[in-house]
């Protein structure tokens, strides 16, 4: 693909991201949670942890499961409807991750459907979801209903969490800017009712199939 396409596709993307992040912090509504997120027959997740943990490389594997998407890095919080809501933009999917997904064809299609370029060493592809994955990719609004931290590390399965505690330290995950304390704690309390998990992850197919048996039992 030309370079000059690839450039201006790659700046329209991280000002799209500016604009979204700008948009909720001013938004007393909607939250923007630094998470991956997936929904399944009405139930929301949502997996957050460090950059580069693994959220998106999980979240492609669970997508190529037939799992719908909520976001690959950042999940919208309806606060007035207490739901979350699909991010519908482009995926941004790191050459890295492709070897480690079950979907041997995702990379051609990635390569077909989406831009991509440069970052450092490795590539960097922007892609539709729905050019993935079909008109079904995104999920409909849903019910928050787990939180799943992922560590680096052998997994051990899902390790319960204290609530109160994991909900608190999340405030900086938030693209908050004009909110009150107040309202900040009323959000807190809104996901207070969410189970949260902690998931070590050494391999994404094999993390799946931890979150794919969770998802099947709520």
């Amino acid at each position: 693909m030309d370079t000059v396409i690839q450039r201006s596709f790659d700046t329209l993307f991280r000002e799209s991201n500016a604009r979204i992040a700008q948009g909720l912090r001013r938004s007393t509504r909607y939250l923007g949670i630094y998470s991956a997120g997936v929904g399944h027959r009405g139930n929301g997740l949502l997996l957050t942890g460090a950059s580069g943990v693994g959220k998106t490389t999980l979240a492609l594997e669970l997508a190529s499961r037939g799992y719908a998407l909520l976001g690959d890095e950042t999940t919208i919080y309806d606060r007035a409807q207490r739901r979350l809501l699909p991010l519908e933009r482009a995926l941004m999917i790191r050459s890295e991750s492709f070897p480690l997904l079950s979907d041997a064809a995702l990379e051609e299609r990635c390569k077909r459907f989406g831009f991509c370029a440069a970052d450092g060493t490795r590539l960097v592809y922007h892609v539709a979801a729905r050019a993935l994955f079909g008109a079904s990719a995104f999920s409909p609004p849903v019910q928050p209903r787990a939180i799943v931290h992922l560590e680096r590390g052998v997994s051990e399965g899902l390790i319960k969490l204290s609530t109160a505690r994991y909900v608190c330290s999340m405030s900086s995950c938030f693209y908050l800017e004009r909110s009150t304390p107040a309202a900040t704690m009323q959000v807190l309390t809104d996901l207070m009712d969410v189970s949260v998990y902690r998931l070590r992850i050494d391999a994404p197919q094999a993390a799946a199939d931890t979150i794919v048996e969770f998802l099947d039992a709520l």
